[in-house]
């Protein structure tokens, strides 16, 4: 049910130029662990970081993509650690977070990883086989976007 509410946006970033099943599914999985509302508290929790323990700032992973902030500002999509309105839009840009997610994996030679335990373990840190269940799940309807089958 999330992959099938979440089509439309994955199309909408496919149309502009997103060719990456993995960018794509990894966005799904992330986004079904990581909905709205816990992304919101997650903004939350980074203007009270910067306030009150600035030092954690670096490993907070914000944004759909949920990827560190450490690795925003290393791959040069944020161009600081503390929350500014600018940043705050970037990483909740949709298309910011495919691109960041793509660099990622650029990064580290996995943009087309083909194993989802590899994969999870590349992007997580860890082991995570449920998330790897999911990831191959939503790869298998990410192809089907980027290769203009399956409705």
């Amino acid at each position: 049910r999330h992959l099938r509410r979440l089509r439309p946006r994955l199309v909408r970033l496919h149309a502009a130029g997103e060719r990456s099943p993995n960018v794509l599914a990894l966005l799904a999985v992330e986004s079904f662990y990581r909905p709205r509302w816990r992304r919101a508290g997650e903004y939350a929790l980074w203007i009270a970081l910067s306030l009150a323990a600035p030092g954690r700032l670096a490993r907070l992973s914000v944004g759909p993509a949920q990827v560190q902030l450490r690795h925003w500002r290393a791959l040069g999509h944020l161009d600081g650690l503390r929350p500014t309105p600018a940043r705050l839009a970037a990483v909740r840009d949709w298309a910011a977070n495919a691109r960041v997610c793509r660099d990622f994996l650029a990064a580290r030679g996995a943009l087309d990883e083909p194993d989802p335990g590899r994969l999870t373990r590349l992007y997580t840190g860890w082991d995570r086989p449920g998330f790897a269940r999911r990831l191959a799940a939503a790869r298998s309807a990410t192809r089907q976007i980027v290769t203009g089958r399956g409705g």
